[in-house]
C-alpha cells in the first residue's frame, strides 16, 4: 500500500485539525507527487507557492525546518508521525544537523562540513552581558573531494552549485570577532545573568538586516567576503553542567559576487560547548 505524504509549514503536528495550508496541520492540498522534482533528493518545488518543500522524517528535522521557515512533507510512517501517534514526543529542540557541523542548504556537500574551531566569549558593557561567537569550518572538501570532468565545461546554475568555486575559497569563517573590533549581541542585564537564565535562550539577530552590510553583527568569509543575516541562535544547557548545545541558523548573501539578496540558508549545531566566564 502506498504511504501517504502530507505537506504543511513547519512546525507540524500530524494530529492537528485541518485549517489553512500554513497552520501547522499538514493540510496543504498539494500532493507530494504533484510537486516538481529538483536536483536535491527529498526536495521538491511547489509552483503554486513558489517554495521548495523538504521531506522530513524525524522531529529534529521538523524543528530545524521550523527555524528555517520551510514547508515540509511528512510521511504517515515517519519517525515524527510515529512519535505523535505514541504520545512520546518530548519536544526535543535539537536540529537534524549532526553535532559540530555546518550545512549550507543546496551546496555540493549535502552532508555538511565539520567545524574545526568554535569560540563563545562574553563581555560586560554598560552592565549588560554581551556574547560573541566565532566559527571556522574545515576545508569544504576535507571529507569528500568532488572530481569535475576536466574535458567538460559544466554550466552550473550559480556559484553556489559549483564545487570548484567552493574549493577555490577553501573554508568558511563566520564570526563577530574576526573582522573589526567585534560587535556581538546583548543577552541580558549583568544582574540577571546565570546559566539557568540562558538555558533555552533563543535570540534573533539582524532580522531584518541592516541596510549597510558592514553593520551586520556577524561577518562571513564563504565564497569570498559575503554577508550573513537573519540569525536565530539557541542555547540549550546540558543538564547538571556548565556546557551547552548551540543551534545556529541564518541566511547568506553572495555579496562578493554582487548578489546582495539573503537567499541561501545555513544551519550549524555545536555540541558540549563550555559557557563563557563573565569578566570580573
Amino acid at each position: 500500500m502506498k504511504k501517504s505524504i502530507r505537506i504543511g509549514r513547519a512546525p507540524v503536528d500530524p494530529q492537528a485539525p485541518s485549517g489553512s495550508e500554513h497552520d501547522g496541520s499538514l493540510s496543504c492540498p498539494k500532493p507530494w507527487d504533484a510537486l516538481e522534482a529538483t536536483a536535491t533528493p527529498g526536495v521538491r518545488y511547489c509552483s503554486d507557492c513558489g517554495q521548495n518543500v523538504f521531506q522530513v522524517n524525524t522531529t529534529e528535522e521538523v524543528r530545524e525546518a521550523a527555524l528555517l521557515e520551510r514547508c515540509v512533507a511528512v510521511a504517515d510512517d515517519s519517525a515524527h508521525a510515529r512519535a505523535h501517534d505514541s504520545a512520546t514526543n518530548t519536544h526535543d529542540t535539537r536540529p537534524m544537523t549532526p553535532p559540530n557541523r555546518i550545512h549550507f542548504a543546496g551546496n555540493p556537500w549535502p552532508e555538511g562540513h565539520p567545524i574545526k574551531e568554535f569560540r563563545w566569549t562574553a563581555s560586560v558593557r554598560n552592565n549588560e552581558v554581551w556574547f560573541d561567537l566565532h566559527l571556522r569550518s574545515e576545508d569544504y572538501d576535507a571529507e569528500r573531494e568532488i572530481d569535475e570532468p576536466e574535458d567538460e565545461d559544466i554550466d552550473y546554475p550559480s556559484d553556489w552549485d559549483a564545487p570548484g568555486v567552493w574549493t577555490n575559497y577553501h573554508r568558511c569563517t563566520l564570526s563577530s570577532t574576526a573582522w573589526g573590533d567585534g560587535g556581538g549581541f546583548a543577552v541580558c542585564a549583568l544582574s540577571d545573568f546565570s546559566l539557568a537564565h540562558i538555558d533555552g535562550l533563543e535570540v534573533s539577530i539582524d532580522l531584518p538586516p541592516p541596510e549597510d552590510m558592514e553593520d551586520n553583527v556577524f561577518h562571513i568569509y564563504l565564497l569570498g567576503h559575503d554577508a550573513a543575516a537573519h540569525h536565530r541562535i539557541r542555547f540549550d544547557r546540558i543538564a547538571g553542567t556548565d556546557r551547552f548545545d548551540i543551534t545556529w541558523t541564518g541566511k547568506i548573501a553572495l555579496a562578493y559576487a554582487g548578489d546582495c539578496e539573503y537567499k541561501y540558508d545555513f544551519s550549524a549545531r555545536l555540541h558540549d560547548v563550555e559557557a563563557p566566564r563573565i569578566p570580573a
